[in-house]
């Protein structure tokens, strides 16, 4: 007997990339990249646009920039300022260099196509003569450099290598005419200079010391930096500090004047000097509106909104974690005694940053077992004590202790401290083999054994350390960010949402370091927006569009900063490629046999401003275009007739277009008996 008409709709449960416990056979959908649900639709993600200046500003690595009151020129006589050097000293971790800005500016007029040039030079009483490996810039002609005192880059072809701890100079040579109207001159600190890394140079028949106190201006950038750290420094008064580390420095955002402030300062011993595996740690304490930053490889800096950072005094121990709780400051894995304690933590004295010894200053080892502690965190009421495998909870006491920790949980603990995700009354972690949610005393895994091999398997091993996570509170999701197989940092984004009890996964274009959020203090107007309101991705009354909010962050591998953008669908203007499957769908007649299905027409209902349909009749293995439905903000049902007779089908919605965005809350398609197989 001949199977009649059928509809089929597919509603959004059969849509998402549902990789939870709760698979419905049925309609489970077997993939999709780069989409999310939320309020039972399916969008594509939300894109990249750029924060703040994308600039070389967050790869600075040694410079002095102010104070200059005078000038010395360059080749003003033929014995004269041949050359002019500044020396410089390296922090204590080598690093390399592919950029130097000075400050110049030119006098009279110079041949056309002379030029300037800068070499790295080692130290010798002076510069060597010789450049080093890498060491010679690219020529600047002279005639681009005006009669008005700016910053002049100089480029390198391939980065040098400035080794650890050590002495260079950055010497300044040209090959115009010596003249004593016609030349070029360097910014120089004419006698106050508290540049005390290096000196001023110059060369007539040998090098002398331009005088004492005496320094040019000059900015060294890294050829690449990595952004270790995000955070929110919050005031008492409410003013907040955007504050971000790199492998080097810190810096504060300035919105007003939209740049980066450097709060490290010129002098190399106030450089952070760890690598991409040291990872950063910081929090706030309000007692004093401090602002705390460690690296372990590093002294505990502190920064209290003005200045520069300076480093907690009373000697802390150095450390990889660090907490407040109780108005005390708590060090977890610590340097302490000349030797690496990973299973110590430390405590100051009550409200006494910078007092560790007597009082109610202590500390524990968490010696129960060999694994090493993983972090410091809050929940309820109490301070969280992580370990690889074990969790404890500490609370103060009225002992001579001042606080003592339960172990809570055994044999279980979060890979790292990036991995956690704290929400008041709950926690979420990565651990080494499973996910877990517990709220101090149970604890069960959020994924099933799917999503588990799958999260696991595809995470590059030697590299997963490097993995971080952040909350977006507004969509309740939870965005966990890993390295993918043979990937240095983190490809992968997994995003698991704690209402629905849903997972998603998507592919980073660009591999990122670190995530953070950022306080907007503004909204969007709708004349702001790009294009028309059918081609926007939110809905009015979004979180999203409104003022005093969070936006989320993303570092990238490049040393760049960029915000997750609900309102563009696209990587810093590059298009993102996003689609959905559904499952394979076969057909069978009233006596369960096997035969082959005539789809007759397929529809959608869906809002945004195009989605591609493609058909696949071979489990995947190849995809026809059929239709590129145009949409609109309406969630308007779109039909499309069709004329396939096949033994399965699978149907992807698919966009790669820039602008291009989509919303689907269904599918469905008319089916009909097409003969036996």
């Amino acid at each position: 007997m001949a199977m009649s008409t059928k509809l089929i709709q597919v509603p959004v449960k059969g849509l998402r990339k549902q990789l939870g416990p709760n698979l419905i056979d049925e309609i489970e959908t077997p993939e999709c990249k780069n989409v999310h649900e939320v309020d039972q639709e399916i969008y594509n993600s939300p894109g990249l646009s750029d924060f703040g200046p994308n600039d070389d500003s967050l790869k600075l690595y040694l410079y002095y920039d102010t104070g200059d009151d005078s000038q010395l020129g360059l080749r003003i006589n033929t014995n004269d300022n041949i050359k002019l050097a500044q020396s410089i000293t390296t922090g204590a971790a080598s690093r390399t260099s592919n950029k130097i800005k000075l400050k110049l500016k030119r006098n009279g007029t110079i041949t056309a196509a002379k030029k300037v040039y800068v070499t790295i030079e080692a130290d010798s009483t002076g510069p060597a003569g010789t450049p080093i490996t890498n060491g010679t810039s690219a020529d600047v002609l002279c005639t681009a450099i005006t009669g008005t005192a700016g910053w002049i880059e100089f480029t390198f072809t391939t980065a040098f290598t400035l080794t650890a701890s050590t002495k260079y100079w950055i010497v300044l040579q040209g090959d115009y005419d010596v003249s004593g109207t016609n030349y070029i001159e360097w910014e120089i600190d004419n006698g106050s200079s508290p540049y005390t890394d290096g000196d001023a140079y110059i060369y007539d028949s040998s090098w002398a010391s331009a005088g004492a106190d005496k320094d040019f201006m000059f900015k060294m950038y890294r050829d690449t930096t990595t952004i270790m750290l995000q955070d929110t420094f919050y005031l008492r008064g409410g003013s907040s500090f955007f504050m971000v580390c790199t492998l080097d420095r810190c810096f504060r955002y300035n919105s007003t004047s939209n740049i980066w402030v450097d709060l490290t300062g010129s002098l190399a011993s106030m450089l952070f000097t760890g690598t991409v595996d040291d990872g950063f740690c910081s929090d706030t304490y309000p007692g004093d509106d401090l602002w705390l930053v460690t690296n372990y490889i590093n002294t505990i800096r502190k920064w209290g909104g003005s200045g520069l950072l300076l480093v907690l005094g009373g000697s802390p121990p150095r450390c990889k974690y660090l907490k407040i709780y109780k108005d005390v400051l708590f060090a977890g894995y610590c340097y302490y005694g000349s030797e690496d304690q990973p299973q110590l933590v430390m405590w100051c004295d009550t409200g006494a940053l910078e007092t560790w010894t007597g009082g109610a200053s202590g500390s524990k080892l968490f010696y129960e077992s060999i694994d090493f502690l993983s972090g410091l965190g809050l929940l309820k009421d109490f301070l969280v004590v992580y370990k690889e495998r074990s969790i404890y909870l500490g609370y103060s006491v009225t002992t001579s202790s001042y606080f003592d920790f339960d172990l809570r949980l055994s044999g279980v603990g979060p890979m790292n401290q990036d991995l956690i995700a704290e929400l008041g009354n709950m926690l979420l972690f990565v651990s080494w083999e499973d996910i877990y949610i517990w709220d101090g005393t149970n604890s069960k895994s959020i994924c099933s054994d799917r999503i588990k091999r799958e999260f696991f398997s595809t995470m590059d091993p030697d590299n997963s350390l490097r993995s971080f996570s952040i909350v977006e509170e507004e969509v309740a999701e939870w965005h966990i960010f890993v390295p993918a197989m043979g990937d240095e940092h983190c490809s992968i984004e997994w995003i698991y949402n704690y209402d629905r009890d849903t997972w998603f996964k998507a592919k980073r274009p660009t591999q990122v370091t670190c995530a953070g959020w950022y306080v907007l203090d503004s909204t969007v107007a709708i004349e702001d927006l790009v294009g028309t309101i059918d081609q926007q991705t939110w809905r009015l009354g979004d979180r999203t569009v409104s003022g005093l909010i969070s936006i989320n962050v993303l570092a990238t591998v490049n040393g760049e900063l960029f915000k997750v953008d609900y309102n563009t669908a696209e990587d810093d203007g590059a298009a993102i490629e996003s689609w959905i499957d559904t499952k394979d769908f076969t057909f069978t007649d009233e006596e369960g046999i096997r035969i082959r299905g005539h789809i007759s027409e397929f529809f959608l209902e869906g809002a945004g401003n195009m989605v591609d349909l493609y058909t696949s009749t071979d489990a995947g293995v190849s995809y026809q275009l059929r239709k590129a439905f145009t949409l609109s903000g309406d969630y308007g049902v779109r039909h499309y007739p069709l004329r396939i007779n096949a033994e399965m089908i699978r149907f992807r919605l698919y966009k790669y277009q820039v602008g291009g965005n989509f919303r689907i809350r269904q599918i469905g398609f008319r089916v009909a008996q097409g003969g036996r197989l």
